[in-house]
């Protein structure tokens, strides 16, 4: 979903949807992903990773 969603710039309806799930399940599963991400590598790692990925 991650993927989907931050790589490859899918709207959470349209993951939702492509996987038959539903939207709230997308946000959870993102939200979970962004907090092992800041679990698991620097504050600055994760810094730079959010600024590329909002762009």
């Amino acid at each position: 979903m991650c993927k989907l969603g931050y790589l490859e710039g899918l709207k959470n309806q349209e993951i939702a949807d492509m996987l038959g799930v539903s939207i709230n399940t997308v946000k959870t599963q993102k939200k979970r992903a962004l907090q092992l991400l800041r679990d698991k590598i620097s504050p600055q790692a994760f810094a730079l990773l959010c600024i590329y990925l909002c762009h």
